[in-house]
């Protein structure tokens, strides 16, 4: 028992430590692409943002590199609304068309306004032996208000 209270210890500190260090500079994401949903001129349309997981830094195992990206994928391109099946890029997006498409007939042409979801992974602190990743999403839904979630992998 003493030496798991001791890796809590540790492992409590060099998360602090690394949120500490690290607070001062904004992550960067990979790459970013933006998917266009309609026109967007004249408006409205939907758009949907996605910024991936920068390349991890050497000494990070290759397994680890494996789980880590599976995991940030999931966070990335899981559904708007809980549900079965493959949790994918091309399901989230025909998601987000399906339910702005409903949105477009349901509304008053004259109050339609845009939609944009935006999900980012970023690298928040990296070594050989520890990583923490955070996965931001956020946007707007045509409702009363916008949505922005966190979810932290270490």
């Amino acid at each position: 028992m003493r030496a798991f209270v001791g890796c809590r210890v540790v492992f409590v500190a060099v998360a602090l430590t690394g949120c500490v260090a690290f607070s001062t500079k904004r992550p960067t994401p990979g790459s970013v692409e933006t998917v266009q949903i309609g026109s967007c001129a004249p408006l409205p349309c939907a758009k949907v943002t996605f910024a991936t997981l920068p390349e991890l830094p050497e000494g990070v195992a290759p397994e680890a590199k494996e789980v880590i990206t599976a995991r940030v994928d999931q966070a990335l391109y899981a559904p708007l609304e809980e549900g079965e099946g493959e949790i994918s890029r091309a399901r989230f997006i025909k998601e987000v068309t399906e339910q702005y498409e409903e949105y477009l007939t349901l509304k008053d042409p004259g109050t339609v306004v845009d939609w944009q979801v935006t999900r980012s992974a970023f690298i928040v602190y990296a070594n050989a032996y520890l990583v923490s990743v955070v996965v931001k999403s956020d946007g707007f839904l045509g409702g009363a208000h916008g949505f922005h979630d966190e979810s932290l992998f270490v």
